[in-house]
């Protein structure tokens, strides 16, 4: 997982990457890609995700089944889970969509899951963000970009005491500039977003079940709104309006992604330390949340026993046969765990997940060309995972191509807006390649990065 800075930090990145952008507010699609490019960066840079890609894999499912389903989105949206506590929910520039561990475990099935993507979706493809950021053009653009930075990121990462010091005065300037998402926009992102859930085969209801489980929440807390309130308003109407949706697909209709939703909720738990998760449970996913406590907490030979029961009752849920593979992959059954893997390939070709295991399965067998391929096929899926390129970077590193090791782990550097070891390793890549080609192929790429990274921080 990434290390969280101060917010303070993250802002400051904000800002450097929104003054750029443009003077005129009026972002076509390409210029609103890019700064989404750049804010996942900084994203990826400041604060702290869940890297574990059978969980990434799932959210992306479920998000990817909504987003077949828009006609509209000008460009591929990504799905981020958040390591925070805080309950909250939104979309960045660019169709970049994140959602916290805190709002997550309060969902109790995958349809809860998918209201508030589909939300989200649809304020991605009805380019809400880009309007907001029109109609408030009066406002001067560097303060703009604190503003843009307060309602996408501070509400996610930190309580109103630690913001307030920081931002407090740019926040209270966006509501009143109109930053937040105007009432007609939430409502057109509700109407759209219940409409796409059941093109996808989603209760709709799920909508209105997370929204009400979030007022619950808030109204328990007495404290202050969850964030996702508090940066999604007009609560009431919204309620009043999911009340009356109807779920119309056939009697007995089960949603997709359904069947591992209990699956994904207990490795979730697992990753974040919930030892309470699996009280009163029993059977298959009772031993899975055993065995993968046990696998992270080292007790490789104790693990390998458990998920091979668990493999033995449930071998094609969500993650069983990752779990199992790696802890055969740590107690030294390196074959065995490339054969499951590889026979779960021909089951989900191009699973993330799978791709990323398999091929580091192969670097501890040093096949080194093949777990190349594998990492190089999970990077078509996932062109944005810094995870991918530190692998690629690893695997090149030890098949002795040193430029293109470098330039992977130069890769992986743009995407977490890290300029200076980014530049770093691009310079080491030129250094070691071996062709004029190559040098030119590593040169636009380092035209690509500088689109990308931060401007260079100027010494006073």
């Amino acid at each position: 997982m990434t290390r969280r800075r101060p917010l303070t930090c993250l802002v400051m990145i904000l800002l450097l990457i929104w003054i750029p952008a443009q003077p005129a507010l009026g972002l076509t699609v390409r210029e609103e890609e890019v700064l989404g490019r750049r804010f996942r960066a900084a994203m990826f840079h400041q604060l702290e995700f869940y890297q574990d890609p059978v969980l990434t894999t799932y959210l992306e499912r479920v998000g990817r089944s909504l987003a077949r389903k828009f006609d509209n989105l000008a460009y591929e949206p990504t799905f981020h889970l958040m390591n925070d506590h805080r309950l909250n929910a939104f979309a960045a520039p660019g169709g970049v969509v994140v959602i916290t561990r805190g709002l997550v475990e309060k969902f109790q099935s995958v349809d809860e899951l998918a209201g508030v993507l589909a939300h989200e979706l649809a304020h991605v493809s009805e380019r809400h963000l880009a309007d907001r950021m029109e109609q408030a053009s009066k406002i001067q653009w560097t303060a703009l970009a604190g503003l843009v930075a307060a309602a996408l990121i501070g509400a996610a990462t930190g309580s109103s005491q630690a913001a307030s010091g920081i931002m407090i005065g740019t926040l209270a300037a966006g509501q009143q500039a109109g930053l937040a998402y105007s009432r007609i926009q939430e409502t057109e992102a509700d109407q759209v977003g219940v409409r796409q859930m059941s093109l996808a085969g989603y209760d709709p209801r799920g909508s209105l079940v997370a929204l009400e489980r979030l007022k619950k929440a808030s109204d328990l807390s007495r404290l202050s709104a969850p964030a996702y309130l508090r940066t999604h308003p007009e609560i009431p109407a919204r309620l009043r309006f999911l009340s009356a949706i109807k779920d119309d697909r056939a009697p007995g209709a089960i949603s997709p992604n359904s069947e591992d939703w209990d699956w994904f909720k207990a490795r979730l738990a697992a990753e974040s330390g919930d030892l309470d998760w699996a009280k009163d449970r029993l059977g298959p996913l009772a031993d899975y949340f055993k065995g993968f406590t046990e696998l992270r907490g080292g007790q490789n030979n104790q693990a390998a026993r458990t998920l091979a029961r668990v493999y033995g009752d449930a071998p094609h849920r969500l993650g069983v046969v990752e779990a199992y593979a790696e802890a055969l992959r740590r107690t030294g059954g390196l074959g065995r765990a490339a054969a499951l893997l590889e026979t779960s390939l021909t089951v989900r070709p191009n699973d993330p997940s799978v791709l990323l295991l398999l091929g580091q399965v192969y670097l501890d067998q040093k096949r080194f060309e093949e777990a190349i391929m594998r990492f190089n096929e999970a990077r078509k899926v996932w062109p944005f995972e810094p995870q991918v390129y530190r692998n690629l970077s690893l695997a090149y590193g030890r098949s002795g191509e040193l430029s293109k090791a470098h330039d992977n782990l130069a890769w992986s550097y743009v995407l977490t807006a890290n300029r200076v070891k980014a530049l770093r390793n691009f310079d080491l890549a030129l250094h070691h390649a071996r062709s004029r080609t190559e040098k030119e192929r590593i040169e636009k790429r380092v035209e690509e990065a500088q689109e990308l990274l931060p401007p260079p921080v100027r010494a006073n």
